[in-house]
């Protein structure tokens, strides 16, 4: 009996050496303490899926960075000197080019009202440049050289011009109502400079970011330097290119608007000669990307029976339809109402500002994003 039951032990491998040789358990984690476990792999709304998808985005993170700068700038007694010295000179300029141009050397009672949409149009420029030149002093450094810091720097640029017009508006105000002239220019004049302080500030950051150094100063310069110079200066060096001389027929039944401008005529059969045409239609929708133009267009649509600022406008729209001079070329007889462009001067000049500063914005985040993943790895 016994000795059966030591063989059926030997059989079943239970003796005190043979543990030993068994190897022992291996225990794998699994759960939150597994290696490679992400708490955003859960599935629902539990605890476990607040990860990334609570994080702000880069963009988000850039305007809370971005207005709490500007808060602490707009707290600043430099920022307040900054935005004085702006309006205070472009209130000067503009007495002073009412005196020279306007009133003959005298400053008269009408001369207040000149001088209220004048210096309207001055800070609207004056803004432009203002948030191009914040945007372009922002110094890149190690932490912001990426594209958060790009979207840091132009919030930051445009929040300052934004804080700028208000401060601008309420001087417009106080002009508006001691020249008893149409307070709705100021409200034109604010909204443009908001757009232009985007625009600028999006020019300045996009072209640092692109190229940072000397060569994105050159960029940003040049851009700036084609809305406010060379746009206009394209316009008039192009002039000759669209002259050409065209047969004209008799203008009968001619009705003038009370602003002296044609707005409706008839052609006659009768043939008048060749006269000399230049097609501005060609050519004029260089020039409207200009601020002072835009200004000028928004500003005679605010105020449409106010002859001072409506005359440039309907000149421009004259320009742009090319109608100059009626019944000239393939004009038929009949009646032939002022002509029109075809998307308005206005809205030409808006989009060609925003194409080019989000071409340089979008060129400068990609380069920034190309600059992060060459450090990283």
């Amino acid at each position: 009996m016994l000795d059966s039951l030591l063989a059926e032990a030997h059989d079943w491998n239970v003796s005190p050496d043979n543990d030993k040789d068994q190897p022992e358990p291996v225990y794998e984690l699994i759960g939150e303490e597994a290696p490679g476990f992400h708490s955003d792999q859960g599935l629902g709304g539990g605890e476990g899926s607040s990860g990334a998808a609570g994080t702000p985005g880069a963009a988000g993170v850039a305007l809370r960075r971005a207005l709490k700068d500007c808060w602490a700038s707009v707290r600043s007694l430099k920022f307040w000197l900054q935005s004085l010295t702006v309006f205070l000179l472009s209130w000067a300029s503009a007495v002073l080019l009412v005196i020279v141009l306007v009133t003959g050397g005298t400053y008269t009672t009408d001369a207040h009202f000149w001088a209220y949409i004048l210096t309207a149009a001055l800070l609207v420029l004056g803004a432009s440049l203002l948030a191009f030149l914040w945007g372009l002093s922002i110094r890149q450094t190690a932490d912001d050289a990426g594209s958060t810091g790009l979207l840091h720097a132009w919030f930051f640029a445009a929040a300052r011009g934004m804080a700028f017009t208000v401060a601008s508006t309420v001087g417009l105000l106080i002009l508006a109502t001691a020249s008893n002239a149409p307070a709705e220019l100021a409200g034109v004049a604010a909204g443009v400079m908001v757009f232009e302080s985007v625009v600028f500030a999006g020019i300045a950051t996009g072209a640092a970011w692109l190229l940072p150094g000397r060569g994105g100063q050159l960029l940003a310069w040049s851009t700036t330097a084609f809305l406010l110079l060379g746009n206009v200066a394209a316009v008039i060096a192009l002039l000759p290119a669209v002259r050409q001389y065209e047969p004209a027929r008799v203008v009968l039944n001619v009705q003038r608007d009370d602003f002296g401008r044609i707005a409706s005529y008839e052609c006659s059969p009768e043939f008048l000669g060749i006269v000399e045409v230049f097609h501005t239609e060609r050519v004029v929708w260089l020039g409207v990307s200009h601020p002072l133009l835009i200004f000028a267009l928004f500003a005679g649509e605010a105020s449409p029976g106010t002859a001072s600022v409506s005359w440039l406008p309907a000149e421009l729209e004259t320009a742009g339809a090319g109608t100059q001079i009626p019944c000239v070329g393939s004009a038929t007889a009949g009646a032939n109402e002022q002509g029109e462009t075809p998307v308005p001067l206005a809205l030409t000049g808006i989009g060609t500002q925003l194409a080019m500063a989000g071409t340089l914005l979008l060129a400068g985040q990609a380069a920034s994003r190309r600059r992060e993943w060459l450090l990283s790895s």
